[in-house]
């Protein structure tokens, strides 16, 4: 039973982190950041949500 929250929590992770890459890409495409740190931008928020 603890196997299976866990999968399952695992999946919806993975499919948050595919999500926010294709927003944060589709932004990226649209805008056309002038530098390349303006293009990682998006990943900061992901990263501390997963940290946390």
């Amino acid at each position: 039973m603890i196997k299976s929250k866990l999968l399952w929590k695992v999946i919806g992770l993975e499919i948050l982190v595919i999500f926010w890459f294709v927003v944060n890409g589709a932004y990226v495409s649209m805008t056309h950041p002038t530098t390349h740190y303006l293009q990682f931008l998006g990943i900061f928020p992901l990263a501390i949500g997963i940290a946390f």
